[in-house]
């Protein structure tokens, strides 16, 4: 029952970045303004931001979790990156110099299942059932200059793999 889904932390608790926490039975209205939604059209994810103008780290939410709860973290700026960006940049020139990270490695694995493809191999004609349900949420700690950064995956209404990155 959704009663049994409890929250990580209060509302209005501040999470040092790099953490992501459940928040539960709260209204969207409450969480600020709505700075973005994955897909465009019919959304899955919904991004809203505390603090819009801000440059400094301050709390963001993401909704459309299967949980029904939104979570929680705390960055500078947050974007959402479709799975065709992140094939263009993975498959591409930067790929052999950014090694494989926690959330290329889950995607490697739901590109198999979904696209029938071998890793380090675009997901080709299937790639529009693979955006459908999938999506990155880049998290930066800091507005410009950023040599960390996280990157959360996002597949069929749940977190599939957080991982922190560092620039060159």
């Amino acid at each position: 029952a959704a009663d049994a889904v409890k929250s990580d932390i209060a509302f209005g608790t501040r999470l040092p970045y790099g953490r992501v926490a459940k928040i539960c039975g709260v209204a969207d209205r409450q969480l600020g303004e709505k700075i973005a939604q994955y897909p465009e059209r019919r959304p899955k994810h919904r991004l809203y931001d505390s603090a819009p103008g801000s440059t400094q780290p301050h709390t963001f939410y993401i909704t459309g979790f299967d949980d029904g709860c939104a979570r929680q973290f705390t960055a500078a700026m947050a974007v959402f990156g479709s799975v065709e960006m992140h094939e263009q940049l993975r498959y591409g020139l930067p790929a052999e110099v950014q090694p494989y990270s926690d959330t290329d490695k889950a995607y490697e694995k739901l590109k198999r299942r979904v696209c029938n493809k071998p890793r380090r191999k675009p997901c080709g004609s299937r790639i529009g059932q693979m955006a459908k349900d999938t999506v990155f949420l880049s998290v930066y700690e800091r507005f410009g200059g950023n040599s960390q950064w996280m990157n959360i995956l996002l597949h069929g209404g749940d977190i599939v793999a957080p991982d922190r990155k560092s620039g060159l």
